[in-house]
């Protein structure tokens, strides 16, 4: 629910509703801000650019704050499903091999010989996001926010499943990646 939608159900100003509700929460609430792209006809445009690299990734660094995993999920659902404003080739195109690309991943973001064999396997009609969920699995129980996708089958990485039907599979056959500089510092 928004603020707004909040305000106008308990007939309060926007302030006194979310402090209200912080404290009959206490203090326990999330709060999720949206604070830019958020206008349809800019982002459609931004999409098309050639030079808009599309990404976003903390690396997990603020996962007791906000979670962007639901990128990918959202991308294709809202974007290419709904909206149609990149086709899926595209879409796919510049979340894999458009990005190894740039990161200079030689091994990543194609399925050809003497790749790494990372695959997400989807629904193209049925992925979507959903609603960010906290969990407390952090060291001594704190908690983190994950978001979890409908429509994704299989995830696949070095060429094991690691995820099939939302269900963790075991293992972890990913490894740490690291650059060298031009300088090779």
């Amino acid at each position: 629910m928004s603020v707004a939608d909040l305000a106008a159900a308990t007939g309060k100003d926007p302030v006194d509703a979310l402090l209200d509700l912080a404290l009959d929460e206490r203090m326990e609430l999330g709060v999720t801000l949206s604070v830019i792209n958020v206008n349809p006809d800019v982002v459609s445009h931004i999409l098309k650019l050639p030079n808009t690299l599309i990404g976003l990734s903390d690396a997990g660094a603020h996962v007791a704050q906000h979670c962007d995993a639901g990128l990918t999920s959202y991308l294709l659902h809202e974007w290419v499903h709904r909206r149609g404003v990149l086709t899926l080739e595209d879409a796919v195109r510049r979340l894999t091999s458009e990005l190894a690309d740039f990161l200079e991943l030689r091994t990543k973001g194609r399925l050809a010989p003497g790749m790494d064999a990372d695959l997400v396997i989807f629904d193209p009609a049925a992925i979507k996001p959903l609603k960010p969920e906290w969990v407390n699995d952090l060291p001594g129980g704190e908690p983190r926010l994950i978001e979890r996708a409908e429509g994704i089958e299989y995830t696949i990485v070095g060429g094991e499943v690691l995820f099939a039907h939302d269900q963790y599979q075991g293992g972890l056959p990913g490894k740490v990646m690291r650059t060298v500089s031009q300088t090779g510092a």
